[in-house]
């Protein structure tokens, strides 16, 4: 489930639980004690009876933690044992520990900095050099911080989720540090130049927190402070000026929220020579108000209640999610334009049209370097970069030229800084690094990936299929040439489908050894509720329209099927979070259709999701369960509340964590115990740490991956 604010930034950086600027920058995202309840838990279900298995939600509760462990141990009796389950495990921690990963940087002031893991250093190590050294591979890297020897010291399985640098010149930073890759943060300061945290420096205890730094002795901090400070979906809702040297209690208040509304954020950008400093307050999910902070206290910026915002000089520039009426104008939802902050302090109406995105496209992402904006788009889910420089009053337009059809990540800009960084990847195409100095120069090849499977003989197809409501859904597929079309083909079918996240074509090794180069086919779903076309693409399945998305999926199902490509016997479906609610949802639906499910750190339990941790916040895409009238919809499709005695539904494996703190484990876990209490062959794996990412280092994520690919292999391929 997307985090309220927005960055994406790749596996090999950091977590992605990042600090809500970042987020907010984005524009563009993993038997047991069973009571014995028989036959009597669909019943029970059916009719709103009391859930016999509520005490899985205590996440830490003695009885769940060893019906957990007992349940771990069957899974991994299961998987680990079978033939191909090792080789899978080696090969996956060889290529998350090798020399020749990415090194992902981080552009500030004149260095890189960079996060990274391998077999010394596993927890991740936080260091840098400077961008010459860098882009020359010369030079060693200065080692900042060893998260594994801070953990050992500490008594604590840090992970580190995000660094926020002073403003440009200081050599201080804030560590966003959780326990197990959580959520919830403790800020720590730590000293660049000295290598050390700051003993009295800016610090909290654990919370969704968010710090921005106004100068080096003042700084913009929401946080737990205390009871009443936190909204019913658990983020700040107050936002405090906090002055260096001063008890965090008697900071200035500078913003309060409703603790019904999702939370409050202070977001500053820092130029050569100005800046500028806002609240940024999210009603809800989809809902926001803008505030820039100045001498007169706060100042309402007008803006549409839905949009997506960056500062570029001396301009705001804004897509709107819905259809925006500025004065006099009206401004579309696949439109960016450009707002002079002089004009919005004078409240005049005016504004500059940066690009306006095809029918079949999508603004994903757009970032400020020092001299340009970068706008990172999609036509027809492929990615064009495109590139703006703001010159008397007009605003250039530049094309960077690419390989092929494929996916672009903005992986690191600066606003003092011409360049940037960007990645550039497809199914049989490694990931690759490139940096565009803006020099007038083509931007150039930094890094990539090895070729880590053989993809000669692979091709992709783009094909539709049409939903039950007669709408064309795209869908990618990848396989071999020699393909045969008799229905046998194993097959895993993957989808989100959600929160406008847009689903692009991406380099998997594990993904293209595993499966492709074993024969196997593998399909990308761009269903209803995502962004690849955009807002409007997304609002056509939500709330009472959610069940479109599992339209939409099933529909994909049954192409494949009817074009041969597999059948009932061969599909498997995956998906995670609001994905992991996808295939949920699906499975109970149509059990027939499919052969296996995976469903990581997923939603199951629609009527207690908003209950459940950050749950709450979700309301406005799925609806409000204790509104009865909300409820009669979501309860036709909720997975937990529709498993029927009588019913044999595919083989299903739970991935989830103990210490998610977004999504629920309790999903996973409850959905677990009724699918076997009613004989239904289902299985989970519930790791310790790694938070939604359900992963902290590489030996996790190499056993969860052939985990993953093992299961699909039996069920699909050894069947």
């Amino acid at each position: 489930m997307p985090v309220p604010v927005i960055k994406t930034i790749k596996p090999e950086t950091m977590n992605p639980n990042l600090s809500p600027k970042k987020i907010v920058r984005k524009v563009s995202c993993y038997i047991f004690f069973l009571l014995i309840a028989g036959s009597t838990v669909a019943i029970a279900q059916a009719v709103g009876r009391e859930d016999p298995f509520l005490w899985l939600e205590a996440v830490e509760g003695e009885k769940a933690l060893q019906w957990v462990k007992e349940q771990n141990e069957i899974t991994l009796n299961y998987l680990t044992n079978k033939e191909g389950y090792q080789e899978k495990y080696d090969f996956r921690y060889k290529t998350l520990i090798s020399e020749d990963n990415l090194m992902i940087p981080q552009i500030r002031d004149d260095y890189v900095y960079n996060f990274w893991q391998d077999d010394k250093y596993p927890r991740g190590v936080w260091r840098r050099k400077s961008f010459k050294d860098y882009l020359e591979e010369k030079g060693n890297w200065d080692l900042l911080l060893d998260i594994g020897k801070l953990s050992e010291k500490e008594g604590t399985n840090w992970v580190l989720n995000d660094v926020v640098f002073a403003a440009p010149g200081e050599k201080r930073c804030i560590l966003y540090l959780s326990d197990g890759g959580s959520d919830a943060v403790y800020i720590r300061e730590f000293d660049i130049e000295e290598k050390r945290f700051i003993e009295q420096g800016y610090t909290t205890g654990e919370a969704k927190s968010s710090l921005e730094w106004i100068d080096i002795d003042n700084v913009y901090i929401a946080t737990d402070f205390g009871e009443g400070s936190l909204t019913t979906s658990g983020y700040p809702r107050i936002v405090k000026r906090w002055e260096r040297g001063t008890p965090i209690e008697d900071a200035e208040v500078v913003f309060e929220a409703s603790e019904n509304d999702m939370g409050a954020y202070p977001l500053v950008w820092h130029f050569k020579h100005k800046r500028y400093e806002f609240i940024y307050h999210a009603i809800d999910f989809y809902h926001f108000k803008l505030y820039l902070v100045n001498d007169s206290g706060l100042f309402p910026i007008s803006l549409p209640d839905d949009f997506r915002f960056e500062v570029y000089g001396d301009q705001l520039i804004v897509q709107p999610m819905t259809e925006w009426e500025y004065g006099k104008h009206v401004i579309k939802t696949n439109q960016l334009v450009c707002l002079d902050f002089k004009d919005i302090l004078d409240k005049n109406f005016r504004y500059s049209l940066i690009f306006e995105a095809p029918e079949r496209g999508s603004i994903e992402e757009f970032f400020a370097t020092e001299s340009h904006l970068v706008v990172n788009t999609l036509n027809n889910i492929s990615s064009e970069l495109l590139k703006f420089t703001y010159q008397d009053q007009l605003w250039k337009r530049e094309v960077v030229d690419m390989p092929g059809k494929g996916s672009i990540s903005i992986v690191s800009t600066s606003e003092t800084r011409p360049y940037y960084f960007y990645t550039y990847e497809s199914f049989i195409q490694p990931t690759t690094l490139y940096c565009d100095l803006n020099n007038n120069l083509p931007p150039f090849k930094v890094d990539s990936y090895p070729a880590y499977f053989d993809s000669s003989d692979l091709v992709v197809d783009q094909f539709e299929a049409a939903s039950k409501d007669g709408t064309k859904i795209p869908y990618f597929i990848v396989h071999k040439k020699d393909l045969i079309l008799d229905g046998s083909n194993a097959t895993i079918l993957y989808g989100y489908g959600g929160f406008q996240v847009s689903e692009k074509p991406y380099y998997s090794p594990a993904l293209g050894k595993f499966w492709l180069e074993e024969g196997g086919v593998y399909v990308m779903a761009n269903i209803r509720g995502g962004g690849e076309f955009g807002p409007a693409w997304h609002a056509d399945a939500i709330l009472e329209n959610k069940q479109r998305s599992f339209d939409d999926f099933i529909a994909i199902a049954e192409d494949l099927i009817s074009r041969k490509i597999t059948s009932e016997k061969k599909i498997g479906i995956v998906g995670g979070s609001n994905g992991g609610l996808l295939v949920g949802a699906v499975m109970v639906q149509r059990p027939e259709l499919f052969r296996a499910v995976v469903s990581l750190v997923p939603l199951l339990d629609m009527k207690r999701y908003s209950k459940l941790l950050a749950g709450h916040s979700w309301i406005p895409e799925y609806g409000d369960p204790d509104d009865p009238e909300q409820w009669e919809y979501i309860r036709k499709y909720s997975p937990y509340q529709n498993v029927k005695e009588g019913v044999r539904y595919p083989a299903t494996l739970f991935l989830t964590s103990t210490r998610d703190d977004r999504v629920h484990p309790g999903h996973a876990r409850k959905m677990t115990a009724l699918l076997e209490s009613l004989g239904n062959e289902v299985y989970l794996f519930e790791n310790t740490e790694g938070g939604h990412n359900t992963i902290a280092t590489p030996e996790q994520q190499a056993r969860l991956t052939a985990l993953y690919y093992t299961f699909f292999t039996v069920q699909l391929m050894n069947n």
